[in-house]
């Protein structure tokens, strides 16, 4: 039954007479409620999925039929460009048959003598049109009419561009005017050859006026000029100088035929062997037959006829028909540069078109063409872009080193692979590898800027920098496989934003010691309730070399030291063991000033608790602390810090002696001796009450 209603729905939808408004008022009367409309509805769409799927058969089916008929039709249409060619030159042939006839003995004399005064004009192109050094390469050449010209859509003859055309008198050259205003103010854009062009005189209508059209294989463009004056004038020079250009051809054949006869002498018989050699009929079909290659994108086909023209032109002499044929080649090599260099270009998603493979068939086309340098900056800037897309969809994690660990590997393995690759593509091109390396640094800055971001926040500590730090430089050590050593460039990347870490860990552990100096009671640390946290304390000053911490520890748990000392002691073991878990050499001097100036600044603070009158009862414990820090502690870190270096710092020495002066200085040695009486008298006193018990 279904079938039957969607064959009936079918045959109405598809009749040639179907009226919508109709079928919308049948469906509305028909149906009353909405579930019958619902299930109309998925009997229409099922129709429509039916449609669909058999449109796309008949496409799969009918795909090479396709291509074959528009093969035809593109034979078709070059036929009828060449049929209208043959006919225009017909029509010129047959009016100007006389100055035809004239031209041939004084075709040549004509040409060199014009060639004079229009040498400069020729030149000048060079100064008002950019990129057409390879016209004006060519000797024999000077302009004949240069005048503006719009480009207009062959379809709907609106215009598309206001352009410049120079008639010169082997070619025609197109130049668009530039954005940017300057001495230079056009643009090469299209040079064709009189021989393979063909010109069409468009009729005036409502839609175009003035306008004539030029055929060139497979391209055509249509032009509109100032006026109906401009117009004519433009049909007539193009003919006569297609004419011009045919008769000095001709008669420069005429002039090897006389050679061929034997008037002349051995010289001039091979410059005729070479013009014969020259125009033989695949060399003549070279400009087309590229042409048709690149439409085809049959790119190594284009290129391995290039090298065969190359190498079959390398042992000729100079002469004008081998410069008319280099240039001829010159032209189709630029042209299909531009179009094999878009194969290089990356997509707006940052992927390489085609991928790698596709990328390094691309640069060895270019390479073989002579364009190294602009393989070289397309390879490089798309592997950029690959680089920051892949680093774009690295995931934030909260755990930091663990997102510039990932973040990093990404990177590096990007610059590893773009290495490898560069290896492969440029491996004989021994001077593009400054290119790379430069490009490398110009990355690897991009990327110490962007972890920077990450890594150095005012939340994060020293310790996870120098986790990050590593992880980094782990990565980048991995570069090395390919040759490049980029680490020490990283460290010295990250040397100012690590140095503004030490002074920032030294600033904060300043700001704790203080706070907790003020708040601080000033007497030992009681540690008999934490018995763990003793034995870690213990673990840890034993493990840094302070053999004889024991003899602090008395009554089970009291340590004869106090809260800001055991406090300050943690925080200099953490920095210490922190820059000297990633030594670098570099940041010596920084970690030096902030290490000194942390002891000259807890210094500062004993001398400030010992000045308070509320404190001159604890006066000879904070003694005691102040000793062991700058006695043992110190030196302590001092001889650690021999191993790590491999020699004793030369500045350790000198500032104990500074805060050894500091000390007697301010404590005075009055002080010191009431101290050492007082402790002396406690330790009496102690010693008789034990006595007596």
């Amino acid at each position: 039954m279904s079938r039957r209603l969607g064959g009936k729905w079918e045959s109405r939808l598809s009749s040639e007479d179907f009226d919508l408004r109709y079928y919308i008022k049948d469906v509305a009367t028909k149906f009353d409620g909405a579930d019958e409309l619902r299930k109309h509805k998925k009997e229409i769409q099922s129709l429509a999925d039916d449609t669909a799927q058999k449109l796309k058969q008949n496409v799969y089916a009918n795909y090479s039929l396709f291509i074959d008929t528009s093969k035809d039709i593109s034979s078709l249409e070059s036929e009828m460009y060449q049929l209208s060619h043959l006919m225009h030159e017909h029509e010129v042939l047959t009016q100007n048959l006389q100055v035809l006839s004239d031209a041939d003995g004084s075709a040549v004399q004509s040409s060199d003598s014009s060639e004079k005064p229009d040498k400069q004009s020729i030149a000048s192109l060079l100064e008002t049109v950019e990129g057409c050094s390879s016209v004006t390469e060519v000797p024999g050449r000077y302009l004949v009419h240069v005048s503006h010209l719009v480009e207009l859509d062959q379809e709907s003859c609106e215009a598309i561009q206001l352009v410049r055309a120079f008639l010169i008198n082997d070619s025609l050259m197109i130049a668009s005017l530039k954005k940017r205003r300057g001495p230079v103010r056009y643009m090469f854009q299209a040079l064709y050859e009189l021989d393979n062009m063909a010109l069409v005189d468009i009729k005036d209508s409502e839609l175009v006026q003035n306008a004539f059209k030029i055929l060139m294989f497979p391209d055509s463009h249509l032009y509109q000029a100032e006026n109906h004056s401009s117009k004519l004038q433009w049909i007539q020079l193009l003919d006569s100088t297609k004419q011009k250009h045919k008769a000095v051809r001709d008669a420069v054949k005429k002039e090897a035929d006389t050679i061929a006869s034997g008037k002349v002498g051995e010289s001039l018989v091979r410059e005729q062997r070479q013009a014969e050699l020259l125009a033989v009929d695949w060399l003549k079909e070279v400009p087309e037959s590229l042409d048709v290659y690149v439409a085809q994108r049959e790119f190594e086909q284009a290129v391995c006829l290039i090298e065969k023209t190359k190498a079959y032109l390398k042992d000729f002499s100079d002469s004008h028909a081998l410069r008319d044929v280099r240039a001829r080649l010159n032209l189709r090599i630029m042209q299909l540069s531009e179009v094999v260099m878009k194969e290089l270009e990356s997509s707006p998603s940052g992927s390489l078109r085609g991928g790698l493979r596709a990328a390094r068939k691309a640069v060895d086309l270019l390479l073989r063409l002579g364009r190294a340098a602009k393989a070289c900056q397309l390879f490089l800037n798309n592997h950029s872009q690959v680089i920051m897309q892949d680093m774009a969809d690295v995931k934030m994690e909260d755990a930091m080193v663990l997102y510039v660990t990932n973040l990093s590997a990404v990177f590096f393995g990007g610059l590893h692979n773009a290495g490898t690759e560069y290896v492969r593509a440029f491996g004989e091109n021994h001077g593009s590898y400054s290119s790379f390396v430069v490009w490398c640094y110009n990355q690897l800055s991009f990327f110490v800027d962007k972890s920077v971001l990450v890594i150095f926040t005012d939340k994060a500590s020293l310790s996870t920098a120098i986790d990050c730090v590593i992880a980094v430089s782990k990565e980048c050590e991995k570069l090395e496989e390919i040759g490049l050593d980029l680490t020490f460039v990283l460290l010295t990347l990250y040397h100012s934003h690590l140095s503004e870490a030490l002074n920032k860990a030294k600033k904060e552990i300043l700001d704790s010691s203080s706070m907790t100096a003020t708040a601080e009671k000033w007497e030992p640390l009681d540690l008999r309730n934490d018995q763990p946290q003793l034995a870690a304390l213990r673990l840890e000053m034993e493990k840094l070399g302070i053999a004889d911490f024991r003899k602090l520890v008395f009554d089970g748990g009291i340590v004869d030291l106090s809260n800001t000392t055991i406090q300050f002691c943690k925080s200099i073991i953490s920095f210490f063991n922190d820059f000297f878990r990633f030594f670098i050499p570099e940041l010596y001097f920084d970690f030096l000033d902030c290490f000194v100036d942390l002891f000259r600044q807890v210094m500062f603070l004993y001398v400030d608790a010992l000045k308070r009158d509320e404190n001159l009862p604890v006066s000879d414990l904070i003694t005691r602390n102040a000793e062991f820090v700058m006695e043992t502690f110190l030196l302590t870190l001092g001889e650690k810090m021999s191993d790590e270096l491999g020699h004793v710092p030369e500045e350790l020495p000198k500032i104990h002696q500074e805060l050894r002066t500091f000390m007697d200085k301010n404590l005075g040695s009055e002080d010191l001796i009431m101290s050492e009486g007082e402790g002396e008298g406690e330790g009496g006193e102690e010693e008789g009450e034990e006595e007596e018990e």
